[in-house]
Order: structure tokens, then C-alpha cells, then sequence
């Protein structure tokens, strides 16, 4: 009669440790999703972000200001991207990318809109080249 007992003791405990651990993980899901709706957060996702592309792109980018509409969109402001001779590439002042993640399980993501505002884009190629300059972003991003 006490090893039963004794198996409902443990089953109990360890129903309680794993609610304190579900509770644990919602309690920093939400913490996270609130310190997204922060500038700060959104500054931190910006440095990040831009930290990234520098290294992933070796040349120089600027992102002015991201903000991130909860989980349905972002923003970006100031975009200034070089290509590698370090001439403007694109500029942007404001890019705005909404975006439906109800289908994400399924792995697709639906963009119902991009908006853009303030573009100027210098595309060239050299004489006698037969890349573009923005050809590194290709290269950068290119599976194995």
C-alpha cells in the first residue's frame, strides 16, 4: 500500500514541475513579444540585424530605425546599402512589409504588402563586365 502511495506522491510532483516549467516558458514568451512592442527591443533587433547583413554582405549597411508591428509587420527607415567600390547601392526612406504568419506551420509565410517610399538605386555595370554591382547579395545568399 505504500509504493502506491508513494507513485502518487511522485506523479504529483512531478505534474507540479512541469506546470512550473510551462508556466516559466509562457511567462518569457510573453516578456519577449512585450520587449519586442519597445523601442529598445527594436533597437536591439536593429543593431543585430544590421551586424549580421554587414558580415553576410562584407560591405557597408546603415538601417536607420526597424520597428515591428507586434507580429504582423515592420518597418524600416533610412536604408542606406554600398556595393563594393563603396558607391550608394540603395537608399531608402521608408520600406513597410506587412506579413500574415498563420500559415508558417505549413511553412509559408504570406506578404499582402510591401510599401516603399523614397528610393533611388544605382544599378551599373562595368564596360566589359558582365556582372552587376549588386551581384555580391546574389553571391552572399547563394546555396551551396
Amino acid at each position: 500500500m505504500k509504493s502506491g502511495s508513494s507513485l502518487h506522491t511522485l506523479a504529483r510532483r512531478s505534474l507540479r514541475v512541469i506546470g512550473w516549467l510551462l508556466a516559466f516558458f509562457l511567462v518569457v514568451i510573453i516578456f519577449l513579444l512585450l520587449l519586442l512592442e519597445t523601442s529598445w527591443g527594436n533597437n536591439l533587433i536593429r543593431k543585430g540585424a544590421q551586424s549580421w547583413l554587414r558580415n553576410k554582405l562584407q560591405t557597408e549597411l546603415a538601417i536607420g530605425q526597424l520597428r515591428l508591428d507586434g507580429l504582423h509587420g515592420i518597418s524600416l527607415r533610412e536604408v542606406i546599402l554600398r556595393d563594393r567600390n563603396r558607391d550608394t547601392l540603395l537608399s531608402v526612406d521608408t520600406v513597410s512589409v506587412s506579413f500574415d504568419l498563420s500559415g508558417i506551420a505549413s511553412r509559408k509565410i504570406v506578404i499582402p504588402g510591401i510599401r516603399i517610399a523614397g528610393l533611388h538605386s544605382e544599378i551599373l555595370r562595368q564596360r566589359g563586365d558582365r556582372t552587376f554591382n549588386f551581384q555580391f547579395i546574389i553571391d552572399a545568399f547563394a546555396s551551396n
